[in-house]
């Protein structure tokens, strides 16, 4: 198992949650997918846990995802995501190579916040934008403005 996406970036808002791959052989991840899901439920309906697990759910598709809260933060696990550590060096890379450092991470968690504090203003905190979605928008705006120097001014670009 590993731990990928805002956590690792250093990108994650105080409403994040925490996205952990599982590695396993390609033929096992039904199985595999199947047992963890079934233990985390056996878990949540122990009220001695030190940690409280709630509202387990395994998406089945193609790649399947089990979503819990766990002592309050949201868990996704998903299978073989390998898209884990091309993130993680585009985001570094990204981040060393624009001036002055950090202003890429900067803008992101910025940018991030933004769009979140908007989306509960309009009454939703679903079918906002992937954090995909914002580091290609963020990356579109760098590359289209490069004279920019501090997060803020990204979001007026």
């Amino acid at each position: 198992m590993s731990v990928f996406g805002s956590v690792v970036t250093f990108t994650y808002l105080s409403t994040s949650d925490i996205d952990i791959t599982v590695n396993c052989r390609t033929s096992d991840v039904r199985r595999v997918s199947h047992l963890i899901h079934t233990q985390l439920s056996e878990a949540s309906a122990n009220s001695h846990a030190p940690f409280a697990i709630e509202r387990v759910s395994l998406i089945r598709s193609e790649w399947p995802v089990i979503k819990c809260i766990v002592g309050g933060i949201g868990v996704d696990l998903s299978f073989n995501a390998s898209t884990d550590r091309a993130s993680y060096w585009l985001i570094h890379n990204l981040d060393t190579a624009i001036s002055p450092p950090a202003l890429f991470r900067s803008t992101l968690v910025l940018t991030k916040a933004w769009l979140s504090f908007d989306a509960h203003l309009l009454g939703g905190m679903t079918n906002m934008l992937s954090s995909s979605a914002v580091r290609c928008i963020a990356c579109g705006t760098f590359l289209a403005n490069p004279w920019l120097r501090h997060p803020l001014q990204t979001l007026l670009a």
